[in-house]
C-alpha cells in the first residue's frame, strides 16, 4: 500500500508541475483517500486554483 501511494505522489507531481508556480503561492493540501471509495480531495486552495487541479485530474 505505501509503494502505490508513493506511486501516486510521484504522478500528481508530474501532473501538475505546470502549476508549479501558482502552487507556491498556495496554502492547500491535496488529499489521496484509497479506501473502499477512492477519492481525491482539495482543501485550502483558491478558486482559480482548484479549478486548473480539477481539469487537470479530467484530463482537459
Amino acid at each position: 500500500m505505501n509503494q502505490l501511494a508513493q506511486m501516486g505522489v510521484r504522478q500528481m507531481h508530474a501532473l501538475l508541475e505546470p502549476l508549479s508556480d501558482s502552487l507556491l503561492n498556495e496554502n492547500g493540501k491535496i488529499r489521496i483517500n484509497l479506501d473502499q471509495h477512492p477519492k481525491i480531495e482539495l482543501e485550502g486552495f483558491s478558486s482559480q486554483i482548484k479549478n486548473e487541479i480539477e481539469s487537470i485530474m479530467r484530463g482537459e
